[in-house]
């Protein structure tokens, strides 16, 4: 996220980004009617024009050293000086520049450029006592041409007060700004100068200090506020926002992003650029860190709105590629590539092929394409790149090296090493952390994993891991991805680390999916939500089951069980979105703990220290948004985990937890859904179970049973899911069962022993939708019915909806809630029986704040005649 240079304001050139890179074309003055020297000059500044740095560097040093004393020599080589900053070279500049400096400054309408420069290149170097030097030349030389007052001179001290900074002389940059701020006066200079002071804080920023420009921007915002609500006010709030964003403090973030939505929209209109440019930067708050379901509604917004201004253009090229990155993040490639082709198609219709704005979409439409599986394609746009900015800027470019990092990384993804793969093939610890340095590690496990080399393997998994960490933040998708990897190396060595990886595997995936989930209500996001958890939560359980044995897995085993199985996990999720108004000590205490590591940030030095709090604060403040939440005050009536089922647990009674878990049992294969159990007893007695692959049990569920079909599928269910469990089940009378996926449609009840027994004859069956009934159950007693009771049988659903599954009658449901009716009425309980028409089959609930809802499940059985396959369906 880039914060936002005013426009109009008076900026200088130096130690912003690329320095003069809007000097294609040398100015006039340098422009000197002379023989081979002029020629060498307007090669080289077409050479230049064409941002063939190097070609331009190599015409003019050889027109240099031909006239080493000619009157033109100084203007060669600040020529020169120019074209190596442009290609990222500030040492070749300097080397250049400092023997003409004199001459260069002496000439007068040379000089801002020729200390300009000096002052970029030097600071680049750090050689911070030069770049102060220059800064202060620069100083006197303005103030003796237009006087103390004058904006550009203050533009020349806030850049004396940046290289103040940057050498550690913070007290002198603070006094630096505060003689620029002594003289703001109301009018039009006053502005320039506060917008200079913006761009000052920006470049502090961009230059790794965010907590000097931290102050910069609060100064401005205390004095522009004052004048109400404005574009450029609304813009400072956007610049700050690029702040906190920088320094991971996503929620601050976030806050002043919003308020330069709301101040620019009221301010400017919302169909403003600027308005557009706010809303985009929230969506990609919200994306860097880790919320993708919260990001694609704002950046579809504001690509809507810019396209709606007129089509395609340069702004709404930058809103499609936001929306875009989010979109490919999410795995949605083909939307992301159609973005992408049309923004390639019309920049280099506009900007031409060499553009910096083409060269984005062209790495962009190559990453698509690559997600897509038409890696030939994706890697001969990059493969092209690669040629280009080698001409452009060289070989050793930091452009280069990337573009050839980026290709390497599609390489090794298609499996097809060619010459950028084997440049890295060995990736070293100090990798800088980038997301696309995260891609290329994780990548290049993969490869050191096929060929065998897993102690490799693991080194890179855990290497892919702490720099997604530092990139990216600890709740991140990618650094979720890398974490399951580092788990799965722990499993397969049979390290004991493995139990704690996969704990925080678990825990990271709650307060991430949680977050995600309450962000959106959009089908479609929730479904990536779900399809980004499915594998590492099938890790979890296949570990749980086949892992390092007793100890603390089967906790973990359980609160997946508890937590992760789809019904509970989506109700969970919704009830987020409500506001809790209780607090008990564990919140508070955590409260303050987010509270003292925020402040421990502020003023945090570089380093692993910093680091490790920065990801502390950013799994505490999410594991304190859970905790606010309604959720909280669910978890806390229903129990926290299965060890205390178990103790409420009779010695006759267990709980049979099913569980469907995706799982890759081949390479190069699609996942497989498995099923398995966790058996509980009281006591804490556990025993797990794995029954094999889910589709081969669901195949024995008929789609709509009916009388005739017999007790043959029901005894094979039995013999599947049940008789498995015996020995463990030995002695129990009570039995919950807590199904999930195809066995919520299994009658538990109904399945049939080998003695023609229904399961509900041998053993009183209780079907849960979660373990944590049990706790329900148990607080209930046996005081029976309380209040009106709801009968619902014998109901007619109709025709079946348009779009919609049918809904098959219930058989027998009718002669079954006629003998629970008659039952509740002989406990005197008020029955109200619903049947006939699924219109009127809600009608009754409005007659009681309460209602104890009687629905067939199977649990009676007819005193005559065949046993009912089923009598109901769960509600």
């Amino acid at each position: 996220m880039k914060p936002t240079v005013f426009a109009g304001a008076v900026v200088q050139r130096l130690v912003a980004g690329a320095l003069l890179a809007a000097l294609l074309v040398a100015p006039p003055v340098l422009a000197q009617k002379a023989d081979r020297v002029e020629a060498a000059i307007a090669a080289g500044d077409r050479a230049f024009a064409a941002r063939d740095y190097a070609g331009a560097i190599t015409i003019f040093d050889r027109a240099l050293k031909s006239a080493p004393r000619s009157d033109r020599a100084d203007l060669l080589a600040l020529r020169i000086a120019n074209a190596a900053m442009a290609a990222g070279d500030p040492k070749a500049a300097l080397a250049a520049l400092t023997p003409y400096l004199e001459r260069l400054v002496a000439r007068g309408e040379t000089a801002d450029m020729a200390l300009e420069l000096a002052v970029d290149a030097a600071g680049r170097l750090n050689r911070d006592e030069e770049a102060i030097g220059y800064s202060g030349r620069l100083v006197d030389l303005r103030e003796r041409r237009s006087g103390p007052g004058d904006p550009n001179v203050a533009a020349a001290r806030l850049t004396l007060s940046i290289m103040q900074d940057a050498a550690g002389r913070h007290d002198a940059a603070t006094a630096t700004r505060e003689a620029v701020l002594a003289r703001l006066k109301p009018g039009d200079d006053r502005m320039a100068v506060l917008k200079m002071l913006n761009d000052a804080a920006i470049i502090l920023q961009n230059r790794g200090q965010p907590e000097r420009a931290e102050p910069l921007f609060a100064r401005l915002i205390r004095e522009i506020e004052p004048d109400g609500e404005s574009a450029i006010l609304g813009m400072l709030y956007f610049n700050v926002a690029a702040l906190r964003f920088d320094q991971r403090r996503f929620d601050e973030a976030v806050a002043a992003n919003r308020r330069s939505v709301d101040i620019l929209e009221k301010a400017v209109g919302r169909d403003d650029p600027r308005s557009i440019t706010a809303i985009a930067g929230l969506g990609k708050i919200y994306g860097h860190a880790g919320q993708p379901a919260a990001a694609v509604g704002l950046l579809k917004e504001a690509y809507d709105r810019g396209m709606a201004r007129g089509g395609l253009d340069a702004d709404a090229a930058i809103l499609a590629n936001n929306l875009a990155d989010v979109l490919r993040a999410l795995g949605r490639f083909e939307e992301a590539r159609a973005l992408d082709a049309a923004n390639l198609d019309w920049r280099r219709k506009a900007f031409g092929p060499g553009n910096l704005e083409t060269e984005i979409s062209e790495i962009n439409l190559a990453l698509d394409l690559a997600g897509l599986k038409r890696a030939d394609e994706g890697r001969a746009l990059m493969q092209a790149l690669v040629r280009r900015r080698a001409k452009s800027f060289g070989e050793n470019h930091p452009a280069t090296r990337e573009a050839r990092r980026r290709l390497a990384a599609m390489e090794l993804a298609a499996d097809a090493p060619g010459e950028a793969a084997k440049s890295f093939a060995t990736i070293p610890a100090d990798l800088s952390p980038t997301e696309e340095n995260v891609r290329l590690v994780n990548l290049a496990s993969g490869v050191a994993e096929k060929r065998g080399d897993a102690r490799e393997a693991d080194r890179l998994n855990r290497l892919a891991l702490k720099l997604s960490e530092t990139a990216l933040g600890p709740l991140d998708p990618t650094t979720i991805a890398m974490l399951t990897n580092v788990a799965r190396s722990d499993r397969e060595a049979r390290r004991p680390e493995a139990v704690a990886a996969y704990a925080e595997l678990e825990r990271r995936l709650g307060l991430w999916s949680r977050r995600e989930i309450a962000a959106t209500r959009d089908a479609r996001t929730l479904e990536d939500v779900g399809r980004a958890t499915r594998t590492s939560i099938g890790d979890i359980v296949g570990f749980s089951i086949t892992g390092l044995g007793k100890g603390p897995i089967p906790p973990l085993l359980g609160r997946v069980l508890l937590n992760w199985k789809s019904a509970e996990t989506s109700e969970r999720a919704l009830l987020d979105r409500i506001a809790d108004d209780a607090e008990n000590p564990a919140t508070a205490e955590l409260a303050r703990k987010v509270k003292a590591l925020r402040e421990a940030s502020r003023g945090a030095k570089p380093g692993p220290d910093a680091e490790r709090d920065r990801q502390s604060l950013a799994l505490s403040e999410a594991e304190l948004a859970a905790k606010a939440g309604a959720y909280r005050r669910v978890a806390g009536e229903t129990g926290g985990d299965y060890a205390e089922i178990s103790r409420a647990l009779g010695p006759d009674e267990a709980v049979v937890d099913y569980v469907a878990f995706s799982v890759k049992e081949k390479d190069g294969e699609p996942n497989v859904t498995r099923l398995a159990a966790m058996v509980t007893r009281s006591g804490e007695r556990v025993f797990v179970k794995d029954f094999g692959r889910l589709d081969a049990i669901a195949a024995l569920v008929p789609a709509a049973p009916a009388e005739e079909a017999g007790d043959t599928w029901r005894r094979d269910l039995h013999d599947r899911l049940i008789k498995p469990l015996a020995r463990t089940l030995d002695g129990v009378g009570r039995l919950y069962v807590v199904p999930d996926d195809a066995l919520l449609l299994v009658p538990f009840d109904g399945l049939v022993d080998g003695e023609g027994r229904n399961l509900i004859e041998t053993r009183d069956v209780r079907t849960l939708r979660n373990a944590r009934g049990v706790l329900a159950a148990k607080q209930a007693g046996g005081a029976g019915l309380r209040g009106p009771a709801l009968a619902v049988g014998g109901v007619d659903y109709g025709p079946k909806p348009q779009g919609r599954p049918e809904i098959p009658p219930l058989p027998a449901t009718k002669a079954e809630v006629d003998r629970l009716k008659a039952i509740a009425e002989g406990a005197k309980a008020e029955v109200t029986l619903v049947e006939g028409p699924a219109k009127r089959r809600c009608a009754p609930r409005s007659r009681a704040r309460r209602s104890c809802i009687l629905r067939p499940t199977g649990s009676t059985l007819p005193t005559t005649g065949p046993r009912p396959t089923r009598c109901g369906a769960r509600a």
